[in-house]
C-alpha cells in the first residue's frame, strides 16, 4: 500500500498549498522547505513533546519525522491529506520511540512544556497556570500509551472523535469509551498530586 492509499477514506482534500509546497520541496526548492517546516513543525514538535515528555527528546522525534517527509515528498504531493498523514506519523514515531526505550523512564522537561503552553497573561496567572502544566504532564506521561495518545489527540490536539478513530484506524465507539477510560485514569494520578487543591 503506498503513502496515500492508506488515507482514501478521508473526504477532506489536501490543501493546494501543501501540494505545492512538497512539490517544490522534492525538487530542491529550499524555500519550500522551509514554508512546509513553518507551517507543521509546531504541529509535530507538540504532539512528540505530549508524548515523550521531554522537549529534547520531542525535537529529535520531530527532526527523525520531517526526514521521512523530505524522503517521501513526492509522492506526499499527491497525498489526500499531508496534514493527517503527518498526525499519523508523528504518533506512529512515538510509540516505536515508546517501544523501544520503555524500560527507560522519561523525564519530563516541565520547565520548557510549560514554556511552550503558558497563558500570556498577568505575572500572577502565568505562574499559577505554569504550575497546573507542569502537573498535569507529568500526570498524562504516566498514563499508558493507549490511553495517552487518545488524551493527546482529543484533548491537546482537539482532533474530532472521528478523526481519533481515522488515525487509529478503531471504531468510533471505541475511540468514545476509552477516552472515558482515560480521563477516568488521569483524574486518579491528578489527585495524586493534589491538582484540584490548589
Amino acid at each position: 500500500m503506498n503513502l496515500h492509499e492508506e488515507e482514501s477514506r478521508l473526504t477532506v482534500k489536501q490543501p493546494k498549498d501543501d501540494a505545492i509546497l512538497l512539490k517544490k520541496g522534492s525538487e530542491g526548492d529550499e524555500l519550500a522547505w522551509q514554508s512546509i517546516i513553518k507551517k507543521y513543525g509546531n504541529l509535530v514538535f507538540n504532539i512528540c513533546l505530549q508524548f515523550t515528555g521531554n522537549a529534547q527528546i520531542a525535537e529529535e522525534l520531530s527532526q527523525d519525522i520531517f526526514m521521512k517527509v523530505y524522503k517521501n515528498a513526492f509522492e506526499l504531493a499527491q497525498h489526500p491529506n499531508f496534514k493527517w498523514w503527518l498526525i499519523k506519523t508523528s504518533k506512529n514515531r512515538c510509540i516505536d520511540y515508546y517501544r523501544k526505550h520503555k524500560s527507560e523512564k522519561l523525564k519530563v522537561d516541565t520547565e520548557k512544556v510549560a514554556d511552550k503552553l503558558a497563558i500570556k497573561e498577568n505575572p500572577e496567572k502565568i505562574i499559577l497556570f505554569s504550575e497546573k502544566i507542569k502537573v498535569l504532564h507529568k500526570a498524562i506521561v504516566k498514563l499508558p500509551i493507549s490511553l495517552r495518545t487518545l488524551i493527546i489527540l482529543r484533548d491537546i490536539q482537539e482532533l474530532a472523535y472521528d478523526e481519533i478513530a481515522h488515525v487509529l484506524k478503531i471504531p468510533l465507539g471505541t475511540v468514545k469509551s476509552k477516552l472515558n477510560r482515560a480521563r477516568a485514569e488521569l483524574f486518579k494520578i491528578l489527585e495524586t498530586f493534589h491538582y484540584f487543591n490548589s
